[in-house]
């Protein structure tokens, strides 16, 4: 058989063609490789987030939902009505659930509801405080009434003298 001129030269190509197509081919699969592992991993990441975002907005809702019905009860307290001890009751069980969830969450969410939660006593407080001058005043008000009718009394008992 003949040998071919150019062999060298034809050698050195195929070298150089395969030594291309295969870092081609690494090139190719390790994009393919980056393209689907780096979402997955990514898309971990995010439903972790969402989850735990679920999570806190879930603890919202139920945040939300206490404290509404802890100003309701705090509004449907009356001077000294019948179901005051009842409703005394049920809004001390709402601000302690308040009190639990507003510790048990540190994120700008705990800190908003430990606000919100302090604010509803101070409310609280403020309501009872006003309650308590309101009774006050009342009772004022009656001796001052008892001791205006005993003046009226002893004015009219009193003779009329003219000079």
């Amino acid at each position: 058989m003949e040998q071919v001129l150019n062999r060298v030269d034809r050698n050195q190509a195929f070298i150089k063609f395969l030594i291309f197509f295969l870092v081609t081919i690494v090139l190719t699969v390790a994009a393919i490789f980056v393209n689907y592992k780096l979402p997955s991993k990514e898309n971990t990441r995010l439903r972790e987030q969402a989850a735990v975002q679920r999570q806190s907005d879930a603890g919202e809702l139920r945040f939300l939902a206490i404290m509404k019905e802890a100003v309701d009860l705090q509004d449907s307290i009356k001077d000294g009505g019948m179901q005051t001890g009842s409703i005394k009751t049920q809004l001390d069980n709402a601000m302690d659930n308040l009190y639990r969830i507003s510790k048990s969450d540190n994120s700008i969410y705990g800190q908003l509801n430990k606000v919100i939660y302090d604010k509803i006593q101070e409310v609280e407080q403020k309501k009872i405080s006003i309650q308590q001058v309101n009774k006050d005043i009342q009772a004022k008000y009656s001796s001052l009434q008892i001791e205006l009718q005993n003046c009226q009394k002893a004015l009219s008992e009193k003779p009329v003298t003219t000079p």
